[in-house]
């Protein structure tokens, strides 16, 4: 009988033994924009506030960035293994020859606007000309202003780069510039408290991105990480009022002007995780291509990406 007990204790450890084996977490370093868009925030807050990375395999260690530099910079020394991005910032690392995957997209991050200041003499675009426009250089809100230079007036307008969603706002306030890029939550924001007019609009959409060596390393990592990302967007808008509370306190705005500000995203209505579509479309990669054109053609970046062999 002792025997049999003592058997069956070392066929018990054994088999315990294996299956912790055989489920082996992945060791991620994971990066989002803490304070710069709607949607990534929120879902990077969920995966960062919840388990649902380890559910799905992953020993994560997640972090919020403040800027789209910041987090392009994470992912060149490896100090990130996957962030969520732009995908004008996609394309400047392809065009520099980095390594990087685009395994997904969340879709929209909501507007980009050009505004000047509601109080202000400037109402049409046209009398923009002559003027100052405060843009962040090397990111997307510098593509839509020099997007919006060119169709005004591509001699006469200076852009002035200005580091932060702050430094724009201070610069339109104390007159330093005539106009300046907002971007949402910020631009919903400070319309509702009737700071700014809209000029022209037009919206941006957000890329997942894996160092190459990183999916090399862990080849069932992309399908993961997907998954995840999948879960973590249900999980927000399943708990909108919870998630837009956790990303309000951050910056200062309230969770109504979050809510108004993410819904121009295809996937914040669904209703079933079924639906979600995190999916790179064809129109998105028609849209990249024109992007890395104006990109070139402007001097912005060195050569025009070849992207498509590094979309998974």
């Amino acid at each position: 009988m002792k025997v049999l007990t003592l058997l069956f204790c070392i066929s018990f450890i054994g088999n315990t033994m294996a299956e912790v084996t055989s489920y082996k977490l992945i060791k991620l370093k994971f990066a989002y924009p803490a304070l710069g868009t709607v949607i990534s925030a929120q879902v990077g807050l969920v995966l960062e506030k919840t388990d649902i990375f380890k559910k799905h395999g992953f020993d994560a260690t997640v972090k919020g960035l403040g800027t789209g530099k910041e987090l392009k910079t994470a992912i060149l020394a490896e100090q990130a293994d996957a962030i969520f991005t732009s995908e004008s910032n996609f394309l400047v690392l392809r065009a520099n020859k980095f390594e990087v995957l685009a395994i997904s997209s969340l879709g929209s991050a909501g507007r980009l606007a050009l505004v000047v200041k509601n109080n202000g003499k400037i109402n049409k675009l046209e009398e923009l000309t002559g003027k100052k426009i405060g843009a962040l250089f090397g990111t997307t809100v510098h593509l839509r202003a020099l997007e919006w230079k060119n169709k005004i007036d591509p001699k006469g307008i200076e852009l002035i780069n200005l580091g932060s969603i702050a430094a724009l706002s201070s610069a339109l306030e104390s007159n330093s510039v005539d106009a300046i890029m907002m971007w949402d939550p910020f631009l919903e924001d400070a319309i509702r408290n009737k700071k700014v007019k809209l000029l022209g609009t037009s919206d941006f959409d957000l890329i997942d991105l894996v160092s190459k060596s990183y999916a090399n390393k862990n080849p069932q990592a992309i399908e993961k990480l997907n998954a995840a990302f999948v879960d973590a967007f249900y999980y927000f808008i399943t708990h909108k009022e919870e998630v837009n509370k956790w990303y309000a306190e951050s910056l200062k705005i309230s969770p109504e002007t979050l809510d108004a500000a993410s819904k121009i995203n295809k996937n914040y209505n669904v209703k079933k995780v079924s639906e979600i579509n995190i999916n790179i479309t064809p129109e998105l990669i028609g849209r990249m291509d024109i992007i890395s054109d104006f990109l070139f053609n402007e001097k912005v970046i060195p050569e025009k990406p070849e992207i498509k062999s590094f979309l998974k």
